[in-house]
């Protein structure tokens, strides 16, 4: 089993530690980066340039960055729609699952109110203004079109609070939580 994401997948807020450790498989998680090559943060590459003849079990936790760059402009959701299918084809041979944050609407709210707020005053500062509304329909759209694709899995288990400070990443329980969540999902 391999897993490929972002921050969450690689755990650069926690030392490079993340639910994929956790769990004891191997990981390939760049900070940043969307399905494709069209993230809003300074990094190169996304998914469809790391998949290498994968077969197995594949896990893929992408989305909120792809709704960043989809709710700021940045791209199309046509866009998205041409990764998921490039996704799509050179993962062919494998057994691939989505991860999706979470299923309840409440959860992905706060959350979005975060993410928004992190764009707005933060990363984006000056140059955007996100609503917590906007994020939350750009992530669910990437992740309806990424669950007419692939098995979903989901990561947060209601009502989850461990966060780092940011309110975006989660802590070390937190990302042990996951693993946990994605554990008893898979078996």
């Amino acid at each position: 089993m391999i897993v490929f994401g972002d921050s969450y997948t690689s755990g650069e807020n926690n030392g490079n530690v993340s639910f994929a450790d956790y769990l004891g498989i191997e990981k390939y998680g760049i900070s940043g980066t969307c399905l494709d090559d069209y993230s809003i943060y300074p990094v190169k590459g996304g998914l469809v340039s790391q998949i290498n003849n994968c077969t197995g079990k594949v896990l893929i936790e992408y989305g909120v960055n792809d709704a960043a760059s989809l709710v700021t402009g940045y791209v199309s959701i046509e866009t998205v729609k041409e990764a998921i299918a490039k996704v799509c084809d050179l993962l062919k041979n494998a057994d691939v699952y989505f991860l999706m944050l979470s299923c309840d609407f409440g959860d992905l709210m706060k959350f979005s109110i975060n993410y928004a707020k992190y764009l707005n005053s933060e990363y984006m500062k000056d140059l955007c203004d996100v609503t917590a509304e906007d994020f939350l329909w750009c992530y669910s759209r990437v992740c309806e079109l990424l669950q007419r694709k692939f098995k979903t899995l989901y990561m947060l288990p209601k009502g989850f609070n461990e966060f780092d400070v940011d309110g975006i990443h989660p802590t070390d329980k937190g990302y042990r939580i996951i693993a946990e969540k994605l554990k008893q999902q898979l078996s």
